[in-house]
This record gives structure tokens, C-alpha cells and sequence, in this order.
């Protein structure tokens, strides 16, 4: 459960300033803070990109009966190399054998998948291995992408990960290992999906 009204005090918005926020009516914000009706991953991708993703996850209820029902929900789990357009099929609900579903990582409470990252491309930041929980980013609309900020890029050529800038047609993807890999550009046309890194799992 979202705790919206504690939010929206917390920036001192009235119910119907939320609503324009979130492009919804008055009514369905009443039915948020009082029915515990969930927002949508349109709404809390608003919220994101307004507020950060560690703000606006800091207003999820953490109870036994959430908890419960993450252990039994699961999310997909795509290899780094899986081919393009992996992500937006297993985001579909398709079956697709570059992915495995997992159990639900409570400790991140909005994420759509997780990604298992391969070579060295991003070292220090993230090693060969780790595993970087995701959050879909509606149909990769420029509005919610976080420019600066690490995004996973499912595009005509495979899937990557990177550090990515605004660049007017294309998005300029920048790695950390940058002696060994220089700065490229893609075509927004060519991205079929981007996510947002909001966490990241490491075995040592």
C-alpha cells in the first residue's frame, strides 16, 4: 500500500493539486489514501521523476501481509546478453527462454525486473555479475527518464547498461570503464524499452 496522503502533506499539496499531478481525478486520489486502491506505474513514474525514486519509495507500507504477498509474486530476470527486444517481451508476460522468473525482492519495492550484468564495462560503479533491479520506464517516454542517472537500454542491437544524456535524436550512452569504452550514441527510434536502476544485489 502507497502511503499518498503522508506524501502529499509532506509537500503540502491539497488532494485536488495531486490529482492534476497525477492526471487523475479527486476521486481516485480519495480512493488511494482511503480504499488503499493502488496507483498505477503511470502515477508513480509522475512521482519519480518529480520527487526521486528513494522519496517516493520511502511511502510503501511495509507490513506482514505485503511482505507475504511478495514472496509470492515474482519478477523476470534477463542476462545482460539476452537479445533485443528480451525486456519487452518478458515485460509482456511472455514466455521467453532468456529469462527466469524470481521471487520478489521486498528490499526494492517498486521494480519491474532485475538484469544481470556481464564484462566490465561499468566498473568500479557495477561488477561482472551483480544484479541491478529495474523499474520500467512507460514506454521509454523522455519525461520520466532520470538523465545522468544509470537506465538499462533494450535496443536493436541488444540490451545494455549505462549512464545516458539527452542528446536531441539520439541518447548518448557513457560507460564508467571509460579507457576501455569509449562514449556512443543510440537512435531513440532504436530503443524499444528503458529502465531506471533503483538497486542493485552483490555476491561476494
Amino acid at each position: 500500500m502507497f502511503k499518498l496522503k503522508e506524501l502529499r502533506a509532506d509537500k503540502k499539496l491539497t488532494q485536488k493539486e495531486m490529482a492534476q499531478i497525477l492526471e487523475c481525478g479527486q476521486p481516485n486520489i480519495v480512493a488511494i489514501e482511503k480504499e488503499g486502491k493502488d496507483l498505477t506505474d503511470y502515477q508513480l513514474g509522475i512521482l519519480n521523476e518529480l520527487y526521486g525514486v528513494d522519496y517516493v519509495n520511502s511511502f510503501n507500507i511495509k507490513e506482514d501481509r505485503v511482505n507475504e504477498k511478495s514472496r509470492e509474486e515474482t519478477r523476470p530476470r534477463i542476462p545482460l546478453n539476452a537479445a533485443a527486444g528480451s525486456i519487452s517481451v518478458a515485460l509482456d508476460g511472455v514466455t521467453n527462454e532468456d529469462s527466469e522468473q524470481l521471487p520478489f525482492v521486498s528490499a526494492f519495492s517498486n521494480y519491474n525486473y532485475t538484469i544481470l550484468v556481464k564484462g566490465d564495462s561499468m566498473e568500479p560503479e557495477f561488477m561482472s555479475g551483480d544484479e541491478l533491479a529495474c523499474l520500467q520506464l512507460t514506454n521509454g517516454k523522455a519525461r520520466f527518464i532520470q538523465w545522468g542517472r544509470y537506465h538499462v537500454l533494450d535496443t536493436a542491437q541488444g540490451v545494455v547498461v549505462k549512464r545516458i544524456y539527452d542528446n536531441g535524436e539520439y541518447i548518448l550512452c557513457k560507460s564508467e570503464n571509460k579507457e576501455l569504452y569509449p562514449d556512443f550514441q543510440i537512435l531513440k527510434e532504436d530503443i524499444y524499452n528503458i529502465g531506471l536502476v533503483i538497486g542493485m544485489l552483490r555476491r561476494y
